[in-house]
């Protein structure tokens, strides 16, 4: 599931849905630490009833920003690690 709460769609087309909560460290020189907490509340084909609960963590290390015309922050690149427990139902 995205970040901003879309829908994720596997090949055969079913659909897992849910809500995401999204929380972050302050940015340091060595990067960050990321937090995802997804509820499961429902989907299509395989998935139609589907509850849980994933957790997801991240570590960002430090990055690359581009930046626009007006020197805004266009795209950040940033190697990262993550790891996502929990169950679905």
């Amino acid at each position: 599931m995205a970040a901003n709460g879309d829908q994720d769609t596997p090949a055969n087309g079913d659909q897992l849905t849910g809500s995401d909560t999204f929380h972050t460290s302050d940015l340091g020189p060595a990067g960050h630490t990321t937090w995802l907490d997804t509820t499961i509340t429902g989907g299509t084909g395989r998935f139609e009833g589907a509850t849980g609960e994933l957790d997801t963590i991240c570590q960002v290390g430090p990055g690359a920003v581009e930046f626009d015309e007006n020197r805004l922050p266009k795209t950040m690149v940033s190697p990262s690690e993550c790891m996502t427990t929990g169950r679905v139902s």
